[in-house]
């Protein structure tokens, strides 16, 4: 932290605690920031708070605090309220580079970093004021001679839509400015004036180039390149999205022009007319791609001032790019070259910052969701929201467990994401993503012992995360998180990851604990090398690699401290509150399909189970025709093996019973099937959160009985299906006759159109009759096919 003697010291004063001829003393006072350090200073003779100068007045308590302090500078209470110091100085030999023997005169340090410099604003007698920077370190003296360079450029421009400062003095030690006396207002807002100067700004200097020349000019390939290399305290997340963009824009063309590159609330003033007074142009520079300074303004005071979301700086930029200066262009494109510049300048300049204030985390973590939104049109956006993620997570207490040996936003579309943390950090992270730009829906599932964040992106890709706070087979805790979280390592992405001994022992345990064999898959190190020496080390047998006996892995885990006494109690009450929890929390569907035989519905029921199984992570059961609670009516007269024997091997639409009554009866047989089977369904898949699949459903009794070899009317069977619970979705796939044909040769092609016009009619009515969703799909393209079924399937358990 800066004293009170080392900024004089940059002011070319230095401490001389004994008084001699040379001496100055002078009594100051100062305000300081949350950490301690020193914000402003000024000699106590200063009659004004003339510091406000450097304060942003926006909002009630800025206004609060700038009334107060004009009340107790105008009752002389301010020697009471702020802290004084008295000082002793003497001039450097050098020379002093300001004189304090001034009156009227107030020091900002300015804002902590590579750019740091300070700014000490004066008045003299007739109350007209001037601005003095004096660079402190090398970065700033270059930014402050730019400044000097950029400001003699605009005065040789006529320019009538903005003023700026007028250079007083200038020297290789201090750059001193003209004041804005008569504009003395701030504006939050865009307005016509603000476009205003855009566009004279782009008549002062305007280029086109092709992004790969723009690139060159700037070094963007070697600054990423050296970034990714040397970075320090950056999140690697951030890098990498800054790569993606940097490779979105090859191949397009950037319109360029002079821009202040600093555009914000706090850097102008405007009159009364409205005309703006705008200053700190150090940064300024030519080639800026059009429309820097728009976004800036908006996204700088969102962030900093206003504390806006993205999504509504997203929508104040929107809403003012209609405006003459951005109305043909393409915003999206803009907004890219503005990210990629300015994030990258700023990632830069932190890097090499030793301490980060807090603004600098709300920066990144804007920064890194605008640049989620604009890539995840033409990206994948599980991969984006997983970089962000793990970003989001970067400073707080966590650690992922299995995670593959690879980059985390590679991970599998079919793997969840575990995450060890506590409940209070899995709430805040299950806030962040239903937030986040490229998250359409999230379903969260609260626990104890673990928080299921469910996430469907707006590609409609899908995203599992387990934040898991206790390890537990039932009611037995098998590790502790905290210990595991507390011996986790970064990897050279700066990801937390468990240890490779504590991911041995607990891929070890989960899998013995639950009578199953370690897969291969997990075998990603040699574990029983780790195991070895651990406490499950005589369980290892090389004769047989993944197994571990149940029986032993329970007795060991009833020994440890935490399955004993009142902790088992708690364990056992967790359990069963979860258990319960889990009934009325979760509860599955049922989906039919039907089709004509060659349809396809065999090939899209696995297809589909196999992705409710690996990206939805729910329990699926595959159904035949009915419930089959009672067996087909063969089996009470031929038995159970020959009876399903000659079923297999016989052609359907075979039957050949033409009797009323015996259709009636077989009818009723197998409605009774349907009618109290339908509540063993529910309630030993359904009401547990399964997900029921039927190949082939009560339908076919309605349009082709003959297949159960029934002749009955169809208003008959088509009335008897109003006192069943129907299926939450139902599919009918169909195609057409000769595809159906060349598939499966069982059904003349007369047959099959009949029947699926029967099956297109008869969902087209329970459609428009019922809560329940019927859908007819032309199956001719799988993926096709396949996707409808999941994006609706999705919607539903959503």
């Amino acid at each position: 932290m800066t004293s009170i003697y080392k900024i004089f010291e940059n002011l070319g004063y230095k401490h001389n605690p004994e008084v001699g001829k040379n001496s100055i003393i002078i009594t100051v006072q100062y305000f300081t920031n949350k950490d301690g350090s020193i914000r402003w200073i000024w000699p106590t003779s200063m009659s004004k708070p003339l510091f406000l100068k450097f304060y942003n007045i926006q909002g009630w308590k800025a206004q609060c605090f700038e009334f107060i302090i004009h009340k107790l500078f105008k009752f002389n209470l301010n020697q009471k309220f702020f802290k004084t110091s008295h000082l002793s100085l003497t001039p450097k030999e050098t020379g002093s580079i300001f004189d304090i023997s001034n009156k009227e005169w107030a020091l900002f340090t300015g804002t902590i970093g590579p750019n740091q410099k300070y700014i000490i604003y004066e008045e003299n007698q007739n109350q007209n004021g001037l601005f003095t920077k004096i660079p402190i370190s090398e970065r700033s003296t270059t930014l402050i001679d730019h400044e000097k360079m950029v400001l003699t450029q605009l005065a040789n421009h006529h320019l009538k839509s903005f003023v700026f400062p007028r250079i007083i003095e200038r020297s290789k030690t201090k750059l001193t400015l003209s004041s804005f006396e008569n504009y003395d207002q701030r504006g939050q807002t865009l307005t016509q004036e603000h476009m205003a100067v855009f566009e004279e700004l782009e008549m002062v200097s305007s280029e086109t180039f092709s992004f790969e020349d723009f690139r060159d000019k700037h070094h963007i390939r070697e600054r990423l390149m050296r970034l990714e290399n040397t970075r320090n305290k950056i999140p690697s997340g951030i890098i990498k999205k800054l790569q993606r963009l940097h490779q979105s824009l090859l191949g397009s063309h950037v319109t360029t022009h002079i821009a202040h590159k600093d555009f914000t609330p706090w850097n102008m003033y405007t009159d009364k007319t409205g005309k703006l007074y705008i200053y700190d142009w150090e940064l300024s520079r030519a080639l800026t791609p059009k429309g820097f300074d728009f976004f800036h303004f908006i996204i700088q005071k969102g962030i900093l001032s206003e504390r806006k979301s993205w999504a509504q700086m997203k929508w104040e930029i929107l809403v003012n790019s209609t405006e003459p200066y951005l109305k043909h262009e393409n915003i999206a494109h803009l907004l890219s070259l503005y990210l990629l510049l300015n994030v990258l300048y700023y990632l830069e300049l932190y890097n090499n910052q030793e301490k980060w204030h807090k603004q600098i985390y709300w920066l990144l973590e804007t920064w890194n969701e605008a640049m989620s939104d604009v890539l995840g049109s033409k990206d994948n956006s599980r991969e984006l929201l997983l970089i962000d993620i793990f970003d989001w997570l970067s400073k707080k207490k966590y650690a992922g467990l299995k995670l593959p040996a690879i980059p985390v936003e590679k991970l599998s579309a079919y793997s969840d994401l575990d995450l060890l943390m506590d409940r209070t950090l899995a709430s805040d992270l299950c806030t962040f993503v239903k937030a986040h730009p490229l998250v359409s829906q999230t379903k969260t599932q609260r626990g104890l012992s673990k928080t299921v964040a469910t996430i469907v992106t707006k590609n409609d890709e899908i995203l599992s995360i387990d934040c898991i706070h206790s390890l537990k087979r039932k009611n037995i805790e098998f590790m502790s998180v905290d210990e595991m979280i507390d011996q986790s390592y970064l990897d050279s992405e700066g990801n937390r990851r468990v240890n490779d001994l504590h991911t041995s022992e607990f891929v070890a345990l989960f899998y013995g604990l639950n009578y199953a064999v370690v897969p291969k898959k997990f075998r990603f190190f040699p574990f029983e090398k780790y195991l070895e020496n651990s406490f499950l080390g005589p369980l290892v047998n090389p004769k047989e690699r993944g197994v571990f006996q149940h029986e032993r892995l329970m007795e060991m885990m009833k020994k440890e401290k935490r399955n004993q006494g009142f902790s088992y109690l708690k364990n056992t009450v967790i359990y069963y509150v979860e258990t319960l929890m889990k009934i009325f929390s979760q509860k599955g569907m049922i989906i039919s399909f039907s089709g004509v035989d060659g349809a396809g519905k065999s090939t899209v029921i696995q297809h589909t189970k196999n992705e409710i199984e690996k990206k939805l992570r729910r329990k699926v059961v595959i159904i035949r025709h009915r419930p089959s609670l009672l067996p087909i009516l063969s089996v009470w007269t031929k038995g159970k093996k020959r009876a399903e024997q000659d079923v297999a091997n016989s052609l359907p639409r075979q039957g050949q019973n033409r009797s009323i009554f015996s259709s009636l009866f077989r009818f009723l047989y197998y409605y009774f099937d349907y009618m109290f089977g339908q509540f063993y369904v529910y309630l030993r898949y359904v009401l547990g959160g399964t997900i029921v699949l039927y190949d082939r459903y009560y339908f076919d009794f309605i349009n082709d009985s003959l297949r159960s070899n029934i002749t009955l009317p169809k208003w008959l069977l088509k009335n008897a299906y109003r006192f069943l619970l129907q299926p939450d979705l139902n599919y009918f796939l169909y195609a057409d006759p000769k595809i159906i044909l060349s598939r499966k040769n069982e059904l003349d092609e007369s047959s099959i159109t009949s029947l699926t016009q029967d099956y297109l009619q008869l969902f087209g009515e329970l459609g428009k009759k019922n809560k329940s969703q019927y859908h007819a799909i032309e199956n001719v393209d799988l993926d096709r096919t396949l996707t409808t079924i999941s994006e609706q399937i999705q919607t539903k358990l959503f």
